[in-house]
């Protein structure tokens, strides 16, 4: 079916195609193709593709696609893709991609990525990765990675700050940031904190570029300690 405008309920073995907006449910068997706006249910076995900003509610056996924001609920067999921004609960059996921001809960049974912020909770088998700032928790198997994270990374692996850790990070075995400020790290082989350091490390092994914090474990390490307690078995300054 193809129209304008779809207030109300369509229905395709095929595809159903509004050029502007849809307002109400659209069921299809393979595709249902918006041009604008999405406002309320679209069900297809195959995808559902909106090109502006798609609000309410999107299940696909395959993908859901929208060109702008995503707001609402989307869940996907493979994924869901939104072009700028991904707001609510987006539920995937492979990937949740934002092209800037993640709102809210994204859930993927490989991995979530955004491209500029993830703010609430992302959930990865795999990993997580916001590419500049990452507010709330992000949980996964293997790895999470953010650039600002100011809040919690947990994974069974590592955890990755690319610039400054604000927060906890909890991982079975290695996390790193550029900077730890008033931070926690917790780790089961080694925590890695290239520059300032003003929090806690804890682990088999710490290191600190600069340390203003403190370091628990078996082996402690930092280049320069300003005003920093270092607790174990070995502990080395290189300015001591």
């Amino acid at each position: 079916s193809v129209k304008n405008n779809m207030i109300g309920v369509q229905a395709s073995g095929f595809v159903n195609i509004v050029g502007s907006k849809s307002k109400g449910g659209m069921l299809s068997g393979i595709a249902n193709i918006v041009g604008k706006y999405s406002d309320g249910v679209m069900v297809s076995g195959l995808m559902n593709i909106t090109s502006g900003y798609a609000n309410g509610f999107q299940a696909s056996g395959f993908a859901n696609i929208v060109g702008r924001e995503s707001n609402g609920v989307g869940i996907a067999g493979l994924m869901n893709i939104s072009g700028k921004d991904m707001n609510g609960l987006h539920i995937s059996g492979l990937a949740n991609v934002t092209g800037r921001d993640q709102k809210g809960v994204v859930i993927s049974g490989l991995m979530n990525a955004t491209s500029h912020k993830a703010n609430g909770l992302q959930i990865a088998s795999i990993i997580n990765i916001a590419g500049k700032e990452n507010r709330g928790l992000q949980l996964s198997a293997l790895s999470n990675v953010g650039v600002d994270v100011k809040g919690v990374q947990a994974t069974a692996l590592s955890n990755i700050a690319a610039d400054t850790l604000r927060g906890f990070q909890i991982a079975g075995a290695v996390n790193i940031a550029v900077n730890s400020i008033k931070s926690f790290q917790i780790a089961g082989l080694a925590n890695i904190s290239q520059g300032k350091t003003t929090g806690m490390q804890l682990a088999p092994a710490n290191y600190a570029g600069n340390l203003d914090g403190i370091q628990v474990g078996l082996l402690n390490m930092c280049d320069i300690n300003s005003q920093g307690v270092q607790i174990g078995l070995i502990n080395y300054s290189k300015d001591s």
